[in-house]
């Protein structure tokens, strides 16, 4: 089967503030995510203890679900994204969004095209009766969590990954070319390797047309 298995913050949308830099910024706590993503950096905590650090800070300063929902104002999608995700549909494509952002957040701000996906997968964030976040539930696809979506998604549906399409742009997506699936990076993050052809095939950079993915695709536009 022909995939598609998109990243979301800077693919699906223009280069702007990500999901979870912008909530960061609305708990006014920027200084906290640097220190806290460094420790992951490091490698002196894994993904579980940097989000469950997270969740405390964020519970400490009040992060509530009208916060939440403020984090996709501001946000752009791409231009022509649904003229590109019903091309691909109609060209017999499975789609995909996995994404270490915020899976309320990824479907608030694709309102309808939901419905182009097959599947999104993104943390999760409960909320008390008074709106107050309660736990942060871990993606198990960010990071080497990406390949490991290819590897599950290739084993369960009989899909050769050289049948599946990643189109992401950061550093966290540069473990998904293990799987044996083609990349491409499309607009790549300042720590993006994108020169670097093992890691990324293809590279689109400086674009805001989503249509432009459809020229590195066998597709019938």
């Amino acid at each position: 089967m022909k995939t598609i298995v998109f990243d979301f913050d800077g693919t699906l949308t223009q280069k702007s503030h990500e999901i979870w830099t912008k909530m960061w910024e609305i708990i006014d706590a920027l200084d906290v995510d640097y220190e806290i993503y460094c420790k992951y950096r490091d490698k002196e905590i894994d993904y579980i203890k940097w989000c469950e650090l997270i969740e405390i800070e964020y519970k400490k300063r009040g992060f509530s679900k009208e916060m939440l929902f403020k984090v996709a104002q501001g946000m752009e999608l791409m231009e022509n994204l649904e003229e590109t995700l019903k091309t691909l549909k109609d060209n017999g494509y499975a789609l995909y969004i996995i994404s270490g952002g915020v899976e309320a957040v990824v479907r608030d701000k694709l309102g309808d095209l939901v419905k182009y996906f097959d599947g999104i997968y993104a943390c999760g964030f409960e909320f008390d009766e008074n709106g107050l976040l309660t736990h942060i539930v871990p993606t198990r696809y960010d990071d080497e969590g990406k390949k490991l979506f290819i590897d599950e998604y290739c084993s369960t549906t009989g899909t050769n990954p050289t049948e599946i399409t990643f189109i992401g742009n950061g550093d966290n997506d540069e473990y998904v070319y293990l799987s044996g699936c083609h990349t491409i990076c499309l607009n790549p993050g300042k720590r993006t390797r994108f020169e670097n052809s093992t890691i990324w095939h293809s590279v689109i950079d400086g674009t805001t047309n989503m249509l432009d993915i459809l020229g590195y695709l066998e597709i019938n536009k």
